[in-house]
């Protein structure tokens, strides 16, 4: 900074000490800003936790702790933030409701209160129905319009490919040809490619009875 290897102990017009090390400029500390806490006690208690902010002393933030507040309209209980004031939007708290689908479910009290809220809020219950694919639903009965649409089979086909291979293909796809490596081989050599695709023939010479030769077969 210019000066000694010594911090700095000036006291500031905020009453911190100077951070700094030993400088030769600024002597009256006059442009130099304090980065520490603020620390004034606010009206409601806590601290402010604003940087220190000299020049405006009076102007400190609302106050961020979060305290267990009573919400007036419907007497819930929430953590909030100490300097606003909880509603009824911010109720989260469960209350068990009958749906349009006819399921009760907890819903949160600021839907619940709310007709036009509750008459679109998605039951979340398992669907389980059976889908013509014969595997079970795995939607919710919300995401399913109350088992009018359902969603998608996410279940694997798993039926035998003429292959012999099971297909591995999601259940509401056609079955793609075979991604599963060839087992074909000969005496010579084995396919390396898919399944589904065609074989390279085999052009090795076979020897029959050490007189006539051959191309190999596969």
């Amino acid at each position: 900074e210019g000066g000694c290897n010594k911090p700095c102990d000036i006291r500031l017009k905020c009453g911190h000490q100077c951070e700094l090390m030993c400088h030769n400029y600024d002597f009256e500390h006059k442009e130099i800003l304090c980065r520490k806490k603020c620390n004034d006690t606010l009206s409601c208690g806590h601290f402010c936790t604003k940087r220190c902010h000299v020049t405006t002393p009076t102007q400190h933030d609302p106050c961020r702790v979060m305290i267990d507040k009573t919400i007036k309209t419907c007497g819930h209980k929430i953590r909030f933030q100490c300097a606003r004031e909880p509603t009824n939007a911010d109720c989260q708290y469960p209350i068990q409701k009958c749906l349009p689908c006819g399921d009760f479910v907890d819903v949160p009290c600021c839907i619940a209160s709310s007709l036009s809220e509750l008459q679109r809020f998605p039951c979340p219950k398992p669907c389980n129905a059976v889908l013509t694919c014969k595997h079970k639903c795995v939607g919710t009965c919300g995401k399913c319009q109350n088992g009018r649409l359902h969603i998608s089979c996410e279940y694997k086909c798993e039926r035998p490919l003429i292959c012999s291979h099971v297909c591995k293909a999601p259940c509401t796809a056609n079955c793609p040809p075979c991604l599963s490596f060839c087992e074909t081989r000969c005496v010579h050599s084995k396919c390396n490619k898919r399944c589904g695709e065609l074989c390279v023939p085999c052009k090795e010479v076979r020897v029959i009875d050490r007189v006539e030769n051959y191309l190999c077969s596969l």
